[in-house]
């Protein structure tokens, strides 16, 4: 593989991890809206808690799609 070819298939595959990672996030926010909404009313006590438990499963949900794309493509050696 040529250098040309070789960084344009990294730009690829950077490109598409990122288009991944956006829809997901999005995806995995209006769902975790969802869950929240449900959550508060079965304890409306825990609203903050609630709030913030959003983030961190959407952050641990990115987080480890993320590192599902890398291992894929650092395994089939698109990204070395």
């Amino acid at each position: 593989m040529d250098i040309n070819n070789e960084i344009l298939t990294k730009i690829i595959f950077f490109a598409l991890r990122t288009t991944i990672i956006i829809i997901l996030s999005i995806y995995s926010y209006e769902y975790l809206v969802k869950e929240e909404k449900i959550w508060n009313k079965l304890n409306p006590k825990n609203k903050g808690i609630h709030h913030f438990m959003r983030y961190v499963c959407k952050f641990f949900i990115i987080f480890f799609a993320d590192a599902i794309i890398l291992y894929y493509l650092f395994k089939r050696n698109l990204l070395a």
